[in-house]
């Protein structure tokens, strides 16, 4: 026995971090818990990335996560939580890629290839 009930003490270093840099960290567990959680219900064949906002940094991270995930049968695209909002409709084009376009015509989000 311990001289704690059984409890077996554990030391441990913490250090502490700003406040912003705690919410980053926060929000990359959630956002890998949730893609954890797709790999384990979709058993592999259903990719996940998460959208956080649209600055040329986010779009960079969005591109090096879809590329990595295109041999999946498909992909979950997840927007909450960002910091700005698009409302994105799929476009068919003539030569079958998928284009996500903002339905005010500013921008084109992205186009995927008929495989």
């Amino acid at each position: 026995m311990d001289g704690n009930g059984g409890v077996k003490e554990t030391p441990r270093i913490v250090t502490p971090v700003a406040q912003r840099r705690e919410l980053q960290l926060r929000m990359n567990d959630w956002r890998f818990s949730r893609a954890r959680a797709v790999q384990r219900a979709g058993l592999g064949r259903i990719g996940y990335l998460h959208l956080r906002a649209m600055g040329a940094a986010d779009i960079a991270d969005f591109a090096r996560e879809f590329y990595a995930q295109t041999d999946r049968e498909g992909l979950i695209i997840d927007v909450r939580f960002n910091t700005k909002t698009w409302t994105m409709t799929p476009v068919l084009s003539s030569t079958g890629a998928l284009r996500l376009e903002d339905v005010k015509g500013q921008m084109l989000m992205i186009q995927i290839a008929n495989k």
